[in-house]
Formats: C-alpha cells, structure tokens, sequence
C-alpha cells in the first residue's frame, strides 16, 4: 500500500510525489473504551504520516444498529430525523469519531498538519458506506483488518519537527478523544413577548438537573449585505435572509466542569437565493449557521442575581420570525488526553 503526503484514502497526491518510506509499528492500545491500532507510520518527505484504527466491537454496533437502524436504512443521511435527533444519532454513532491527535518524533513537538479518514462495519449494510469498499479493502489487507466487525483508520499528517525529514527512533502519541453533544429533551417555543419562564432539564451524562431561565426574546436583523465578501458564502449576487430572534437565559445551577450549554433553533431557515441575474452558487442555510445561526454566547451578568446571562440566536429568515422552537442541548469532553509510546528503538 502506497501512503503520500498529501494525499488521502481515494489515492489522491500531489503530482510527481514519491510514496512515504513504511515504518511497521502494530502498536495496540486501549483508550476512551476502544482497543485502538498503530499498525504503521510512513516517513514522506514533508511530514510523517500515522495511520491511526480504532477497533468497534459488534456489540457496539449492534447496540446503534438496534435504535437507530430501521429509521436510517432509507434514509443514511438522516434528512427525516429532527435536529435532536440527528444530533443524538451523531453522538451514538461508533463510526463517527473526530478525536485530536499530538505527536513528538524524537521528542521533539511535531505540528499536526489535519487529517482524514474512513471506516468500516460488518454488522449491519448500509450504502453510504459500501460506496467506500474498494479503499476499506485495501486498508483491511495491508493491516489484517478482515476479521474485525467494524473499524475506523485516522490518517493524520505530522510536519517534521526540524523542517525536514528525519529518521524515527522514537515516536509518542496523544490522543484526545472529541466532544460529544447530547440533546437534554428540553423544549420549548419562544418569540418577542413571550415573557420570561423557567424549563428545568437533567444533564444527559451526568445525570443532573438545571434550569434555564429565559430572560427576553426579541426580534433582531442583521446589517445589510452582512455577507457579502464573506469567504465562503459561495456565489456573488445571491441575497442572504436576515431576520432571527435573540434568546437572552441564564442557567442554575451552572454544568459541571468544562461541560457547555447550547439553546439551538429547532427549525431550519431560509435558503439564500439568487439575485436576478447573480450566479447560482451552492450556499445552504447550514452555512450560514456556522457565523450566527443557533450560536450560544455568554454575556456580561446584570440578571439581578449574579447568575450569567447567556444569548442564543435562531435560524435567519426573510421575513420577521413571530416565534421559534427550541431546545437544549449539552456538549461534553468524555476522555481526557493520552500519551502512548508508539515506537522506541
């Protein structure tokens, strides 16, 4: 198997290239509840690349496959589940997994440069995975991979630490298991001149229970042409809704640790369209979501009993918006990092 640089699991590379020089590790260790695999590094003349598998067991497929599997088999993407459920669908997934990575070679600090990855079950079939077959196979010959029920190979790109490439003798990883964001099943619907009210809801993890107070809902537009010259809005000449609702709230007792709270519209916005004779572009309302949209701020305290208030912002519209469903939501840090000795010569 042929690992580049720059390129990735379709075989992808930069023009001319050469293939990394393979450095067979097969490093196996157990983190964040999974049996995970170095099989091999690949010296390339830029940067070190480390293929990364995390091993999925059946019953843990088995277990997403059971809730989650009718509702999706005609509809991978998800495009039926509400947004609480997409999201919980997400955090329950085994195949979907965005940890961080952090390498010393030689020990000294490598920069992760990104990466990517691909995976593979056996439990259960599903199309949007088949369609990646031909590069799982080979991944599954070149370390011995047919025998698992399901796994998922992170191939991540290290620059070398000196600015060129060296010899590996000694190689340490650390490992940083992603966030994972879990809908509390708190809902409620909000607009201007709803009135301040409490909801209570338990955190979804640790199993305890807050309140949210909501202080004001008000209707707010952004500035015009807010999004033109914006990298990545796509096409010139497309007109961009504007309308969204300000949620202003405060929480009591505040999430444990580093836990944090989004309040997140419930309802999709508006797609931008095109001005009459602008280009077409492929904006969608998502990507307006990334700048504003369901956003969760903290404020200065001025609730009257010290208690921080925090602002979230609705979906954009074209016209007003009169109301909006919402509903809570609770991102954790499951695992903290950790650091294994992949190689020492």
């Amino acid at each position: 198997m042929k690992v580049y640089g720059s390129g990735n699991f379709s075989g992808w590379h930069e023009r001319y290239e050469r293939p990394g020089k393979p450095i067979r590790v097969g490093k196996r260790f157990s983190y964040a509840g999974s049996e995970w695999l170095v099989p091999a590094v690949y010296g390339c003349k830029n940067s070190l690349v480390a293929d990364v598998v995390r091993l999925i067991p059946k019953e843990t497929l088995a277990r997403f496959a059971g809730r989650w599997l009718e509702r999706l088999k005609e509809d991978p993407a998800g495009e039926g589940l509400t947004k609480e459920e997409r999201l919980l669908a997400e955090a329950e997934n085994p195949l979907c997994s965005f940890p961080s990575f952090e390498a010393r070679i030689n020990g000294k600090k490598a920069e992760c440069r990104g990466w990517c990855g691909t995976g593979w079950q056996r439990v259960w079939e599903n199309e949007s995975l088949y369609a990646y077959r031909d590069e799982a196979q080979e991944l599954e010959e070149a370390y011995g991979l047919c025998e698992e029920a399901g796994w998922y190979c992170h191939r991540i790109r290290f620059l070398w630490p000196d600015g060129k490439r060296e010899e590996v003798r000694e190689l340490s990883l650390a490992v940083k298991a992603g966030r994972e964001e879990y809908p509390c099943g708190c809902r409620f619907t909000a607009g201007p001149g709803s009135g301040a009210f409490e909801k209570t809801f338990r955190h979804p993890v640790a199993g305890t229970i807050h309140r949210i107070r909501i202080l004001s809902c008000e209707a707010r537009a952004l500035p015009e042409n807010a999004f033109r010259g914006h990298s990545g809005m796509g096409g010139q000449g497309m007109v961009f809704p504007g309308n969204y609702l300000a949620l202003r709230y405060t929480v009591a007792p505040e999430l444990p640790g580093g836990d944090e709270l989004r309040v997140l519209d419930a309802d999709d916005g508006d797609t931008p369209v095109a001005e009459e004779g602008g280009e077409t572009g492929s904006v969608a309302a998502a990507g307006i979501g990334v700048i504003l949209a369901g956003s969760s701020r903290p404020c200065h305290p001025d609730s009257g009993d010290g208690a921080r208030i925090r602002e979230a912002a609705s979906s954009l519209h074209f016209g007003p918006v009169s109301e909006t469903g919402w509903y809570v939501s609770v991102s954790v840090q499951p695992y903290g990092p950790e650091t294994v000795d992949v190689l020492q010569q």
